[in-house]
């Protein structure tokens, strides 16, 4: 039974470099007969790239989306693409600033956690890290 790993990518915040490198990485882990490997980008939509993964290294270097982050939702279109959770990695590349209600996405890892996913977050180099805090009247960031 083969291993799936999801790549889950914020392509707005990812420069060329990176861009070239998380599409090597794609590539060269979907030739294998023990890794399935599915890929997913996202801004405030999310787009399956998966039957692209061979071609990962152009389909990242030329993708544009409009903008905007909602990494819960990304997330959540993920959690469905996973068939067999004791054999699912999801790796998520973003800068992790969420620009929808963090509830989602804390709800989406909390689920994919407990199912037996592994969970590999990728923080993106120069990108500015906030914190969340939690209030009596919802979440907000603290910087």
């Amino acid at each position: 039974m083969p291993w799936e790993v999801i790549i889950c990518i914020d392509p707005v915040r990812l420069h060329g470099e990176q861009r070239h490198s998380f599409g090597c990485n794609g590539r060269n882990s979907c030739g294998t007969a023990m890794v399935r490997v599915r890929l997913v980008i996202f801004d405030t939509s999310v787009v399956d790239l998966s039957e692209h993964v061979s071609d990962s290294v152009e389909v990242l270097m030329s993708v544009q989306l409009g903008g905007g982050t909602n990494i819960g939702r990304a997330v959540q279109y993920c959690e469905q693409l996973v068939s067999q959770p004791g054999r699912t990695v999801l790796v998520l590349v973003t800068d992790f600033c969420e620009g929808a209600d963090p509830r989602t996405l804390i709800g989406a890892v909390r689920r994919l956690r407990e199912s037996g996913v592994k969970l590999i977050g990728l923080g993106l180099a120069g990108s500015t890290m906030r914190c969340l805090v939690r209030h009596e009247d919802g979440w907000s960031t603290c910087c």
